[in-house]
C-alpha cells in the first residue's frame, strides 16, 4: 500500500504582499501537489504571483522551476511535483493596489 500524507501548512492567513508557507520535509514522497484556495480576494488588479521551492536542509531555499498560473480569482489551485529532494514549501506576492487575500495552503504527498 502506498504512504499518503495531506499536510496544512498555513489555514486562512491573512496575506497582503509577500507569502512565504510554513516548509515541510517530504524526501521520502515520489510525488507532491500544493493546494492553494484563496479567499476573501480584495484590491484592485489583484493577482498572486507563487511558485514552488526546494530546500536540501530546510534552511536554505531555491526555486524548482513549477509555479502556479497567476492567480486573479477566489478559488483553490494545484501544481504538481516530482525530482524534488528534501524540503518542499512554496513563495509568492500578492500583487495589486491595496491587495488582500486570505491563503490556505496544502501540501499532499505520495510515495
Amino acid at each position: 500500500m502506498r504512504q499518503f500524507q495531506n499536510s496544512v501548512l498555513d489555514y486562512k492567513c491573512e496575506v497582503a504582499g509577500e507569502y512565504i508557507s510554513a516548509p515541510l520535509e517530504a524526501a521520502w514522497a515520489i510525488e507532491a501537489m500544493f493546494f492553494v484556495r484563496l479567499e476573501d480576494l480584495r484590491g484592485e488588479n489583484v493577482r498572486f504571483n507563487a511558485r514552488a521551492q526546494i530546500s536540501v536542509n530546510g534552511v536554505d531555499w531555491i526555486d524548482e522551476g513549477t509555479a502556479f498560473a497567476p492567480i486573479s480569482a477566489e478559488g483553490q489551485y494545484v501544481i504538481r511535483l516530482k525530482h524534488f529532494g528534501g524540503w518542499l514549501r512554496i513563495t509568492g506576492r500578492l500583487e495589486g493596489e491595496d491587495a488582500h487575500a486570505i491563503v490556505t495552503t496544502n501540501l499532499v504527498l505520495k510515495e
